[in-house]
């Protein structure tokens, strides 16, 4: 499956690598609060991809920001839209 779900977080950077032939490397990253973690981990596995690093830059962040990474290694045409 390729989809994700609508609201994922309130900032969100995707990365996308062209590879060998039509596949892609895409990357991700999530900064999210504390209550948003789980919802998220899960649409990203459940939409295919690897998390792996979740963790945090601030020392003093009232509302504790986490940065949640996504993964995903595949073809071009699932992944990502060619405009």
């Amino acid at each position: 499956m390729c989809r994700l779900v609508a609201s994922l977080g309130g900032a969100i950077t995707f990365f996308v690598q062209p590879m060998t032939g039509s596949t892609i490397a895409l990357n991700s990253e999530f900064a999210l609060n504390r209550p948003e973690l789980q919802e998220v981990i899960d649409a990203l596995r459940n939409a295919g991809l690897t998390v792996p690093a979740l963790h945090d830059h601030f020392v003093d962040d009232q509302e504790r920001l986490y940065f949640v990474h996504g993964f995903v290694w595949g073809m071009r045409t699932c992944w990502a839209t060619r405009s």
